[in-house]
């Protein structure tokens, strides 16, 4: 009997947790993430567009010939980082709007600014004091503020008028280095007139600090208005607005983000593009099931040739029946039926021909004419009668004659068995062109893509019985560590290896932008292991919403294909390895003021619950208390950086026959999706070989997975300090105060 859907479900959930919480552990261990922050799977991961902008992509563009990333790559790198779960943005918003000032003390009796207190009142008699010209203070103060963001806004136009200029005297057509003439030519511009407008900003500032009396008031201001602090937060709120991007199709906005390094991209597809330089297009068990399902074809149409010439033979249809209408029948009667329309059309034209004649005649007798216009009629509607008959007896020979030609194309009459014939035989000849030309590929590929037996570089056991978090694990060596460290690359390195590709920039010696920027992680566990992991890490799984993927998707073709269970039970009953690359892109948001959640002087507003803080929000996850994380939904924490993974080979060792017959059998019909943990791709084997993002290769001892799309994987987030505050903190600010406890 058939597991039951939900059973499927369950145990797709767990093993996703299993080898998610897994991977976590070897990713933390290998890039430590502070306290403050905490790290989390991405399932599924993200696979990245890796076409170039030139040609369509999202993310990948030549920094050579771009000063300023590309509006469509800041859309595209707006929509990844936008794409974690809640916007960052409307949570951030909205929690802007919960910030209130913390209560303002000032050193005095009572501690309260409010009218009648001296400082309040000194503060507020000076604002309201009035020049010769009966402007108060505040006004001039405006007028001078205004008068300097002026000078600044003109040296700020002028500058960009200054780019756009460069671009249209320099555009990409002028040459290879004209972003070198573009800077030379701002650069130039710069020169001419940086003192001019800087002198200018600097003299409106001297004006509205001196005759502005820019200090003071700013001093006196914050001594009646104990909300000065919000301004900061309407100024964070301003550079939100100002970050918006209109998004591709006019319709939204995305805000714009920055990513570090910014040639995140252009790494991914050199990752990429080694990976398809080691493994080819296509693997040994993929063109076996290829030759396989070409042999069986091959067969089966010799099988189709031998039935179609026997005699004795009926095919491919057998005892079909003559149709009961010949054509010659339908032919005499069709042709009859047009000798009497022929009839009647004469008929028509001489009864036509006596009643004009009759009608003309002004001595022709009533009667008469009468009896000459019956007979026209009379003529006129045995026409149409006969037209009829005519077009009946046409529509029953079309069916006649169609009805035999399908009869004699059914049983192979006349000509058509010497047309199938010749099909065949051309079917065939085709067919075994492509088996030569397959076997001498594998030939090939044998050279290339040898047995291979799992070599082994280290291991991981636990200390003790309380040790819940080291795995029984082999490390086992991942493809291409037989080669030195990039960074020790010179031109005789390497020798008899193919180089990563690069794009073409310089490989030897690499420049500091061009140094490796991945980090190297292996990990292996037992099927132990994992059934442990899974049963302390599932219930995770219920936060963060569905689950549907590759192999792991719990729903649809997965209920109802049976080797996706079996391939489950074997990938959970064999040891694993696993090796990638990591590459860490950290997220700068311009708009996101993060000290504004660190400052003293802000607080929330009554029954707002921002963030538990670091410790607190540690404890929970530890806990499990999924009642507590959900108090602190809005925004507790913000990604701050992602993990991109490359050149991912997943090892199996143990019994696999499931997982290499599911992938062989689904590869080449069509469309093939494959996950294990936060990894998955679809890939379909009839696609050019560029897109293949996914390969199996049989070992020795098993079998491995190797991933050549890099995908997004983990991220990284901040967590915002306890918001409310804690009752009994005392931070120093100004005013009087309970005293800060001292220590003895």
């Amino acid at each position: 009997m058939s597991p039951k859907i939900e059973d499927l479900q369950k145990d797709a959930i767990n093993s996703i947790a299993g080898v998610s919480t897994l991977l976590r552990n070897a990713i933390a261990a290998a890039l430590p993430v502070a306290p403050e922050q905490y790290l989390t799977m991405a399932i599924p991961g993200t696979v990245i567009d890796l076409e170039d902008y030139d040609q369509g992509g999202s993310f990948v563009y030549d920094v050579r010939k771009h000063a300023v990333a590309p509006t469509t790559v800041r859309q595209s790198e707006a929509r990844l980082i936008g794409n974690t779960g809640k916007s960052v943005a409307r949570s951030y918003s909205r929690s802007l709007d919960a910030l209130v000032p913390a209560k303002a003390t000032i050193s005095s009796s009572d501690g309260i600014r409010s009218p009648g207190n001296d400082n309040y009142n000194n503060a507020m008699n000076f604002l309201l004091e009035k020049d010769p010209e009966g402007r108060n203070v505040v006004e001039v103060y405006r007028d001078k503020q205004k008068a300097w963001g002026q000078a600044r806004s003109d040296w700020d136009t002028a500058r960009i008028n200054a780019e756009e200029e460069a671009v249209k005297k320099f555009p990409s057509s002028s040459g290879d280095n004209y972003i070198g003439k573009q800077k030379r030519y701002i650069n130039d511009w710069n020169q001419q007139n940086y003192y001019k407008y800087k002198t200018a900003a600097q003299a409106a500032w001297m004006d509205w600090v001196v005759n502005g009396q820019k200090y003071n008031v700013d001093y006196n201001f914050g001594m009646i208005d104990i909300d000065s602090i919000m301004t900061r937060i309407e100024s964070s709120k301003e550079s939100l607005r100002n970050a918006t991007i209109p998004d591709a199709d006019g319709a939204n906005e995305v805000y714009g983000v920055s990513l570090t390094p910014n040639r995140w991209a252009t790494y991914c597809k050199r990752k990429a593009e080694g990976w398809y330089d080691r493994n080819g297009n296509y693997t040994l068990g993929q063109l076996d099931a290829e030759i396989a399902r070409l042999e069986s074809l091959l067969n089966s149409f010799t099988e189709a040739d031998k039935m179609v010439k026997d005699p004795n033979q009926e095919y491919p249809v057998h005892d079909a029946k003559e149709p009961p209408v010949k054509p010659t029948d339908t032919q005499r009667e069709m042709e009859g039926k047009l000798d009497s329309l022929y009839k009647a059309q004469g008929n028509l034209a001489g009864a036509k021909y006596n009643n004009d004649q009759v009608q003309s005649d002004k001595n022709a007798p009533a009667d008469k004419k009468t009896e000459s216009a019956t007979a026209l009629k009379t003529a006129a509607d045995d026409v149409l009668s006969k037209q009829k008959e005519l077009q009946d007896a046409q529509h029953a020979h079309e069916r006649a004659q169609q009805d035999w030609n399908d009869f004699r194309l059914l049983t192979l009459q006349d000509n058509a068995r010497n047309d199938v014939t010749g099909w065949i035989d051309s079917k065939k000849t085709t067919i075994e062109a492509q088996l030569k030309r397959l076997n001498e590929l594998r030939t090939e590929k044998m050279k290339s893509d040898p047995v291979t037996v799992p070599v082994i570089t280290g291991a991981t056991a636990p200390k003790d019985d309380q040790d819940k978090d080291t795995p029984h694990g082999t490390s086992i060596a991942p493809e291409g560590s037989e080669l030195a460290n990039p960074i020790f690359r010179t031109k005789a390195s390497n020798a008899g290896a193919t180089p990563p590709p690069t794009g073409g920039a310089t490989q030897s010696p690499p420049s500091a932008e061009d140094a490796d920027p991945w980090t190297t992680i292996t990990f292996s566990y037992s099927a132990t292991d994992q059934a442990t992991s899974a049963t302390q890490s599932s219930w995770g799984m219920k936060v963060g919403g569905s689950v549907g993927f590759g192999l792991w998707s719990v729903g649809g073709s997965y209920a109802h294909d049976e080797s996706h269970s079996d391939m489950q039970s074997d990938m959970a009953a064999c040891d694993v390895s696993i090796s990638f690359s990591a590459l860490v892109v950290n997220i700068d948001r311009p708009w996101l003021y993060g000290e504004l959640f660190q400052d003293i002087d802000l607080g929330v507003a009554d029954g707002v619950k921002l963030s538990p803080g670091a410790l607190r929000l540690h404890r929970m996850i530890q806990d499990q208390s999924l009642d507590q994380i959900g108090e602190y939904s809005q925004f507790p924490a913000y990604p701050t950086s992602f993990i991109v993974a490359a050149d991912t080979t997943i090892e199996f060792n143990g019994s696999t026959k499931h997982i290499e017959q599911h992938f062989n059998s689904h590869s080449n019909s069509g469309g093939l999706s494959v996950g294990y943990g936060p990894w998955s791709v679809s890939s379909s084997f009839h696609e050019e070989g560029s897109d293949q993002k996914v390969q199996m290769h049989t070992t020795s001892t098993g079998c491995k997975l190797s991933f050549g799309a890099p995908q997004v994987i983990a991220w990284v987030s901040q967590i915002l300090p306890a918001l409310p505050r804690e009752a009994d903190i005392n931070p120093l600010t100004q005013g009087a105060g309970v005293p800060i406890p001292t220590t003895a």
